[in-house]
């Protein structure tokens, strides 16, 4: 009888840890882990012909300081030069 009663018991055991894993419980929504940006370059950039990020630009090729927080000009005792670097005076 003792025997009979540990099967059974074992059995029942057995089913019943098996049936836990035949359907798990999904969460019905999950917050995603990716944070979405616009064209991934940031304030004041966009996005190239080929997937590279490039500074936004104003009339006759100047960069935007407003938009883009990049200083207005050289510091003192120097200039901007034909690339737009700038030399000393």
């Amino acid at each position: 009888m003792k025997i009979t009663s540990l099967v059974l018991a074992a059995g029942a055991m057995l089913f019943a840890i098996g049936g836990a894993e035949a359907m798990p419980a999904a969460p019905l929504a999950q917050d995603s882990p990716v944070i979405l940006a616009r064209a991934g370059c940031g304030f004041g950039a966009h996005r190239g012909p080929y997937g590279g990020c490039r500074l936004n630009r104003g009339p006759r090729g100047s960069i935007r300081a407003m938009m883009t927080g990049a200083p207005r000009g050289c510091p003192p005792r120097m200039y901007r030069g034909r690339y737009g670097r700038c030399h000393y005076r």
